[in-house]
């Protein structure tokens, strides 16, 4: 635990130096406030309580700040406006209703903060109305941590109007971080809800969930230092795009509709004969260069007359590329026409062929290419 929230306050620091825009502050802030969480139970553990009966139960709000932030972060990286006052009132009013409820006990008397610490630290045999308020902390940070996944969904789909390559955006460490904080948090509700009904819960499990988020957590944060553009890359590219097409476009660079159909066949143009989508770093601004327009009207156009984001429409002629190869008999292993069309990722590519044709690329090879 000791080992932990050092390691904890370090990277908040790093994180802090380094990164010096709201979304890491906002993660620096979730480091900080469980590296506090570590820190108060080491104390804990370590200090006699009788003389420090103030330490008991302050860490027991602790999942209600740092999870709602957890969920800030990725929601700002969903949607860079979507967190407003009521949004953030709502997520912290657990927070807030927790710590009410507990005004009586850290104003009571030494005595009932140490019979609290004998019920459920020492004995194990909490009050049923202790156990609720357990059950109450796990369910929010449980729910918290099923609309994370529910966000970094949205992520992705925004990700995928600007690059043509998921991995480029480096979007894995995002999912990362979502689904650990739902699997770490549904646990420890599940553990939660089974202890009202038995006391054979072996109690060591609950450190499994605080092992388990803080290794996700601070591997996380170390990926972000070591990968600058990680995430600030990325973050550029979206709020300079997604930002114009839903605040309010430009009056001045807006196109009339046959205008737009001039460019959308100088799109299909380039891909058609100039294979730009071969280009495996190939992004929305490279593509809107090229076409002569602003990358948030470039999306539009896909959007609206071609009915497909970045990713999907780069990914089409990729995919057809291949498949017209694989057909062919060139010679050259799948992996290297996948490459060649512009794939950068086995995984990426076979995923894609998989749902396009409903079979593998050697199964498509069997069942069209002539004997």
């Amino acid at each position: 635990m000791l080992i932990g929230s050092v390691q904890g306050f370090f990277l908040t620091f790093l994180i802090l130096y380094k990164k010096k825009i709201l979304f890491h502050r906002l993660f620096a802030f979730v480091l900080l406030c469980i590296s506090c969480a570590l820190l108060l139970a080491y104390l804990q553990n370590v200090l006699d309580l009788k003389s420090y009966p103030f330490l008991i139960k302050t860490n027991l709000p602790l999942p209600l700040v740092f999870i709602p932030a957890l969920l800030i972060y990725l929601k700002k990286l969903a949607d860079f406006d979507s967190v407003n006052r009521t949004i953030l009132f709502l997520l912290f009013a657990p927070f807030f209703v927790l710590v009410i409820y507990n005004i009586p006990f850290y104003l009571g008397s030494n005595e009932i903060k140490w019979g609290y610490f004998l019920r459920n630290e020492l004995s194990g045999t909490p009050l049923f109305i202790e156990q609720l308020e357990e059950v109450f902390i796990e369910f929010f940070v449980a729910l918290y941590g099923f609309i994370g996944i529910l966000e970094t969904r949205k992520y992705k789909r925004r990700v995928e109007l600007v690059y043509a390559n998921q991995s480029k955006a480096q979007i894995g460490w995002v999912k990362l971080l979502a689904y650990s904080m739902f699997v770490m948090t549904f646990f420890a509700f599940v553990l939660s809800v089974a202890g009202l009904f038995t006391d054979k819960v072996p109690f060591e499990l609950n450190f499994l969930t605080a092992i388990g988020s803080t290794v996700a957590i601070y591997s996380i944060a170390y990926y972000l230092l070591i990968h600058p553009d990680a995430l600030s890359e990325v973050s550029l590219a979206l709020q300079s795009v997604s930002s114009k097409l839903e605040a309010g476009k430009e009056t001045n660079e807006e196109k009339s509709d046959l205008l737009f159909q001039e460019f959308e066949r100088k799109i299909i143009h380039l891909l058609d004969h100039e294979k730009l989508y071969s280009n495996p770093d190939i992004t929305l601004s490279d593509l809107a260069e090229r076409v002569g327009l602003p990358p948030y009207l470039t999306s539009k156009i896909l959007n609206q007359k071609l009915n497909s984001n970045f990713y999907s429409f780069i990914n089409k002629y990729r995919l057809q590329q291949v498949k017209d190869e694989l057909l062919r008999n060139s010679g050259k292993s799948i992996i290297e026409i996948a490459y060649d069309a512009g794939f950068n990722s086995k995984t990426t590519f076979y995923e894609s062929f998989k749902k396009d044709t409903g079979v593998s690329p050697s199964e498509f090879i069997r069942l069209n290419r002539p004997a």
